[in-house]
Parts: structure tokens; C-alpha cells; sequence
């Protein structure tokens, strides 16, 4: 039984019901990936919205500068959230991205897998793999080919500011804790950083 059935037998008759699953169900197909599928039903609903693929090789070489500076430079991102953590911390908020030691803000698909990178010294470590990479050969790896690499959590926001310089940011609560934490990251990579738009929200009360 595909998702598109099952989505079918799971919403209950309403106006608009046979429209979103033909939307659904034109959009997911078989041998489509999810990110095709997702750019697909996107683009039908707000047919004049730009959806980039952020896989594609030409935009991966764009912000491959950011994620060398996170390798090259021992995760500078990790550093800066993790002293913002703790202020925050101490002023009594909480931190939405705990920091982990020895961990970078980069992935490398490695095996068919998106693996997580650890850095100890100078020796790249692709967790679940047992592969150690030296620096100096992670460092020639990601300019010989950028596409296997992704940022992480906290450094996607600068990578996609780099690449699209963005003038406001309009995010729900999650999102803009995130932005509480890397705003020295923005300056470090000399990224100008978007200036923060609480999403409006309302509550309904029959």
C-alpha cells in the first residue's frame, strides 16, 4: 500500500481533500527522490515561489568557502554557540542547540550514508564508519568535490546567507533561538546576518 493511499484512508472527507491528494499524489512518485517530490508539490501549491535544490553541484561549490572555514579552522561555529549557550544559560533562557565537544557543524555522506564528522587534533573522524581522515586530506576532499558535504543545524543559516544574502529571517520560535546562538558566528564568517522576524501566530477559540 503506498504513503498516498494510506494518506487518503487518513484524512476525513472536507472541502479541498481530492485536490490536496491529487497534489500528493502528482508530486510523489514512484522513483522521484523526496527532495524532487517536496520541490514538486511546493512549486504546484505556490507556483510563484523559487524552490532551489540545495544539493545542486553549482550552489554546493557556491558555499563550499563557509564549509572549509568550519574544517579548516576547528568548527568555529561549535565554539561561539557554545559560549552564547552559556550566557544564555546564565541570563536564565535555555540554549536550543546544546553543543557537542569534538563534534563538527558538517556532514559528509560517506558509505550512501550522511554521517557526522567528529575533529580531534588534526584528524577528521566519520562517525559510524571507524574512517579517519587526515585535515589536510578532508580539506582537499571537500574542494575536489563539495557535493557529498552538508552544513549542520547551526551552521546551515550562515551557509545559506553566504550563498543568498537574506534581509529578513521570518521564523517560529525554534528558529530564532537558533539565530540566539550563532549571531558571533555571522561576524566570525563575515556573513551579514538577517534581521529577525517573529512568524505571527494566532489562537483560534470557538
Amino acid at each position: 500500500v503506498s504513503l498516498v493511499d494510506e494518506l487518503g484512508r487518513a484524512l476525513p472527507p472536507a472541502l479541498g481533500r481530492d485536490e490536496t491528494l491529487g497534489l500528493v499524489a502528482g508530486a510523489y512518485r514512484p522513483g522521484t527522490t523526496l527532495s524532487a517530490a517536496f520541490a514538486r508539490l511546493v512549486s504546484r501549491v505556490f507556483p510563484d515561489l523559487v524552490v532551489l535544490d540545495p544539493s545542486d553541484p553549482v550552489l554546493k561549490r557556491l558555499v563550499a568557502p563557509v564549509l572549509a572555514r568550519e574544517l579548516a579552522e576547528g568548527s568555529p561555529v561549535s565554539r561561539l554557540a557554545a559560549e552564547a549557550g552559556a550566557a544564555l544559560l546564565a541570563a536564565g533562557y535555555h540554549q536550543q542547540v546544546p553543543v557537542r565537544p569534538g563534534f563538527l557543524n558538517l556532514f559528509a555522506v560517506v558509505d550512501g550514508r550522511r554521517r557526522a564528522l567528529g575533529l580531534q587534533g588534526d584528524v577528521v573522524e566519520v562517525r559510524g564508519t571507524g574512517e579517519r581522515w587526515p585535515l589536510a586530506e578532508a580539506l582537499a576532499r571537500l574542494e575536489e568535490d563539495p557535493l557529498p558535504w552538508s552544513p549542520g543545524a547551526l551552521l546551515r543559516p550562515i551557509a545559506q546567507d553566504a550563498m543568498l544574502p537574506t534581509a529578513a529571517y521570518v521564523g517560529g520560535p525554534a528558529e530564532i533561538a537558533y539565530h540566539a546562538q550563532i549571531g558571533a558566528a555571522y561576524a566570525h564568517f563575515g556573513v551579514p546576518r538577517p534581521a529577525l522576524v517573529p512568524r505571527p501566530r494566532l489562537t483560534r477559540v470557538d
